[in-house]
């Protein structure tokens, strides 16, 4: 199935921007860590280190306007975004690097928050979509979805291990945030859909 996505992309806080944060933190702006907002047409990165693609995924993705695609705009304003189908194949989709320090105890990045604008179209509705793959080989199921509809409290909606909170909607703009915490016992997420708290989900 092939399904296009446009999104604006902020690590930790926003656009899609990646941060890392405690879930207690409240001042995400100060420690952002990533920041792509597609603004030059290209992966490069406002804050921290260019996207990078895989496979042959930039084969199928482009850069334009909300505009130029035809779609509706960002807060009633014509935003830049990058703009791709559901990647064929596990080689293939977009790599965040952003150069952020181990925390949480070991070796790895287990306290962060990522942000992004997202929209589907309508022929994505009711299908999984995979929003966070921490698997650089992708060899294992994604982390973060979007539900496929069969799954609650929310169907279609936001989160991890058939516990969907927040419903995403077609041709809809959203801005969803994700507080990770891989270090608790369970790991866990709390989840944001247009700055609203929706719920939380256990991590494997």
């Amino acid at each position: 199935m092939s399904v296009h996505l446009s999104f604006r992309f902020l690590l930790s806080a926003g656009v899609l921007s990646l941060v890392v944060l405690m879930p207690s933190q409240a001042a995400l702006v100060d420690q952002v860590k990533g920041l792509w907002d597609f603004d030059g047409g290209s992966l490069s990165a406002t804050v921290g280190q260019p996207l990078v693609f895989a496979g042959a995924a930039s084969a199928t993705t482009t850069f334009g306007s909300t505009t130029s695609f035809g779609i509706p705009d960002i807060g009633g304003s014509p935003a830049n975004v990058m703009h791709f189908p559901g990647y064929p194949i596990a080689a293939d989709g977009i790599m965040v690097y952003p150069g952020i320090e181990a925390n949480g105890g070991g070796s790895y990045v287990n306290r962060y928050a990522l942000l992004m604008d997202i929209l589907f179209p309508p022929g994505s509705d009711n299908h999984y979509r995979a929003l966070l793959q921490t698997s650089d080989s992708n060899s294992n199921d994604a982390d973060i979805f979007v539900g496929d509809g069969s799954v609650g409290p929310d169907p279609n909606g936001i989160g991890a291990n058939f516990t969907y909170h927040g419903t995403i909607l077609p041709d809809t703009w959203y801005r969803i945030a994700f507080v990770v915490d891989s270090a608790a016992t369970p790991p866990v997420i709390d989840k944001y859909v247009n700055g609203t708290y929706v719920g939380t989900s256990e991590l494997d």
